[in-house]
């Protein structure tokens, strides 16, 4: 159900433990009558730039050997094509990094007994699909580093830079939790017992998470792999874990627009908290994809000779478990009425205008329509910054099937979220509505009244925008640019003057998306 890179993303994560593994087994072997080994040899063990730099781990490297070195070259292989985008020098420093990843995490292993480097790789293979820059990938190679040996702050900035040594120290801050003036390590995947315990959790983990953006796509992913991994805990952990992605982690990645993690996130709580919900939906999903399977490769054939003239692609694509039973539930309809089970992605490298062109092809191909299911987010995008163009055709047996037009950036914003949401300014790495959590921790009185702040104003009903005054603030979803002129930007608004968005003319009526720059301009 989930996106085509996530589930290649799975696989490669399961192929590199299994890998891993195997070749951490015959570590323990005798296997000097071995042919490879005098090849082995010649394989350089530490490098000096980590003895000299990393003194803390120099009683592991003292352990190392051949084998652990052909490990790590194994590891890195499987890495190098999902970091792929990343400059040669970069790669390097990666390679690095995973070095002293597979120090730290030397002879520890996870629940269910594999290496915990298997922990801290499959976090950054789910990293790099959304192309992460190597202070991401360095940092979540790195992210346990501290909390599971020796090694400092101090050695970590002397390798990679103060950005990786901020990033790693708020991390390790979220995992510890101040209560009664006791400083206690709680275990990640337990969700904590106690509501006040709870609520000081999640306060420090937004706090950290304000200090650079990158701290919150990393614990996204984190918590994507703790879910994938859940049936090694005990039931009362998963319910737990599940109830507190749902409740945390998802509208997280909503609001930064990370809707590949969105989905997957949704779907695993939704598996472990309702399963008799959840298997019921998605076999009447799975079934009704593969009944109408053959409709959709003609409607994909169809399109498709109509468009040689433009470069695009065309794939199809089903409605998430999660969304579907929430949708019908909604709704009060049966899940095989919704017009939005199965669609067809069509993306294009040109222009938006082109969409609409797109639309017309498609309207003339097949004339029985559903005129109310024309949905213009390009001219109106979604609250969360979403646009495409949706229209849904009639094929045999009512059979309905909705299509969607959009360029290759919609695509990437619908997928991966905006770059210019997690960056306002050049030199910052803080989401416009994550300066406004360091304010409301000053205003509040408790941890209860902070989380309750988050979940009312931040995950759930409000947005946040850009002022020429350089400010941020928090309005309402829906709230136009009128109610604006009216309210909060009612003292710097002059008569006669236009108000942009994003350095766009835009009428009154228009409702702002999260982390527009509104401005005023004198003429047109």
């Amino acid at each position: 159900m989930y996106c085509f890179k996530s589930i290649i993303s799975f696989y490669v994560i399961i192929a590199n433990s299994l890998v891993i593994t195997k070749l951490y087994s015959h570590k323990h072997k005798n296997l000097k009558r071995c042919s490879s080994v005098i090849e082995l040899e010649t394989i350089p063990l530490i490098p000096n730039t980590i003895t000299n730099k990393i003194p803390s781990l120099n009683s592991t490297i003292s352990h190392i050997d051949q084998y652990d070195m052909l490990i790590i070259d194994s590891i890195y292989r499987g890495l190098e094509k999902p970091l792929r985008y990343l400059p040669k020098n970069d790669l390097t420093t990666v390679r690095l990094a995973l070095t002293i990843s597979y120090l730290v995490y030397f002879n520890k292993t996870l629940e269910s007994g594999e290496m915990f480097i298997n922990h801290p790789i499959a976090v950054t293979t789910i990293l790099a699909d959304s192309k992460v820059d190597v202070i991401t990938i360095v940092s979540s190679l790195l992210h346990d580093s501290i909390e599971k040996s020796n090694i400092t702050y101090f050695e970590i900035e002397s390798l990679f830079g103060k950005n990786v040594k901020n990033i790693v120290k708020c991390i390790t801050k979220i995992t510890k939790l101040t209560y009664n003036n006791k400083v206690q390590v709680p275990i990640q995947e337990d969700y904590l017992n106690t509501k006040t315990m709870k609520n000081e959790h999640i306060r420090n983990m937004f706090l950290s998470m304000a200090e650079d953006s990158r701290i919150i796509i990393i614990k996204l992913a984190e918590r994507l792999h703790f879910m994938r991994t859940l049936e090694h805990l005990k039931k009362e952990q998963k319910v737990k874990i599940s109830l507190e992605t749902m409740d945390i982690y998802a509208p997280l990645a909503k609001r930064i627009g990370i809707w590949r993690y969105v989905k997957e996130l949704e779907d695993l709580s939704f598996k472990c908290l309702y399963p008799t919900a959840y298997n019921n939906s998605f076999h009447i999903i799975h079934n009704r994809n593969n009944s109408y399977s053959h409709y959709i490769e003609d409607v994909c054939q169809n399109i498709s000779s109509k468009l040689h003239y433009i470069n695009f692609k065309i794939s199809g694509r089903t409605k998430s478990v999660y969304s579907a039973w929430k949708k019908s539930e909604k709704n009060q309809i049966k899940i095989e009425d919704l017009r939005d089970i199965v669609a067809i992605r069509i993306i294009i490298e040109e222009s938006p205008e082109l969409c609409y062109s797109i639309i017309d092809i498609i309207h003339s191909i097949w004339k029985t329509y559903i005129p109310d299911s024309f949905k213009d987010y390009i001219a109106n995008p979604k609250k969360n910054g979403y646009q495409s163009l949706h229209t849904t055709i009639i094929l045999e047996n009512n059979f309905p099937i909705e299509i969607q037009v959009k360029t290759r950036d919609m695509h990437r914003i619908a997928t991966v979220g905006t770059a210019a949401h997690w960056k306002y300014k050049p030199s910052s790495n803080t989401l416009p509505w994550l300066e406004i959590i360091k304010d409301w921790n000053n205003t509040v009185n408790s941890s209860t009244e902070f989380v309750e702040l988050i979940r009312k104003e931040l995950l759930y009903s409000r947005i946040f925008v850009f002022i020429p005054n350089g400010q941020v603030i928090s309005i309402k979803r829906g709230q136009t640019l009128y109610d604006l002129i009216q309210g909060p930007l009612g003292g710097i608004m002059q008569n006669g003057r236009y108000i942009t968005l994003n350095g766009k003319i835009k009428t009154i009526n228009y409702c702002p998306n999260n982390g527009d720059i509104i401005d005023f301009v004198d003429e047109l």
